[in-house]
C-alpha cells in the first residue's frame, strides 16, 4: 500500500491548536501536566513489559531500559517547565 501524501489541512489544524493553547495560560498547564503524566507512565509501563518479557541481559532489555529512561527524562524536562 503506498503511502499517502500527508494532509496539508492537518498542518493548519495542528498550528491553529498550538497558537490558542500556547496563549492560553490555563489550557497550556493542561497540557503540560497531561504530557507529563504521559511521560511517567509511559517509562513505568515500558519497565513493566521489560520486566514481564525481555530477560534480563538481553537486547530487548537493553533497549527497553534506554527506551524508559528517555521517557523518564522527558518526564523531567516537562516537570520543570511545570515549577
Amino acid at each position: 500500500v503506498p503511502e499517502s501524501a500527508p494532509d496539508p489541512s492537518l498542518s493548519s489544524v495542528s498550528a491553529a491548536w498550538w497558537a490558542a493553547t500556547r496563549d492560553d495560560p490555563a489550557r497550556l498547564a493542561d497540557w503540560l501536566y497531561a504530557q507529563y503524566r504521559g511521560e511517567v507512565t509511559a517509562g513505568r509501563r515500558i519497565l513493566d513489559l521489560r520486566d514481564a518479557h525481555a530477560p534480563a541481559g538481553s537486547r530487548a532489555h537493553r533497549l527497553l531500559t534506554v527506551i524508559a529512561g528517555q521517557e523518564q527524562t522527558h518526564a523531567g524536562w516537562v516537570g520543570e517547565l511545570l515549577r
